[in-house]
């Protein structure tokens, strides 16, 4: 699993909470990459993968934060689907 976020952001991540979701792999976007992470350049700069894996479409593809009306961080999960 992989985790796409600002840098500045990251350095509130904890790497235990991480490890808890699943996260296998984290890219930092932006000019500074804390340390434990991949730049978001360096993946860019990367040949393409040979062949994608197959995914369920239920599975989930990416979990957003947003704070919407409640000014409360919260997860939202979308699918392959």
């Amino acid at each position: 699993r992989l985790l796409i976020a600002d840098a500045v952001l990251l350095d509130r991540l904890d790497g235990a909470r991480l490890a808890a979701l699943g996260i296998e792999t984290v890219v930092a976007v932006g000019a500074r990459a804390p340390a434990g992470t991949q730049p978001f350049a360096d993946l860019l700069a990367a040949p393409p993968l040979a062949a994608p894996r197959a995914v369920a479409s239920e599975a989930p593809a990416v979990i957003l934060y947003t704070s919407g009306s409640t000014a409360q961080p919260k997860g939202v999960t979308h699918t392959h689907g």
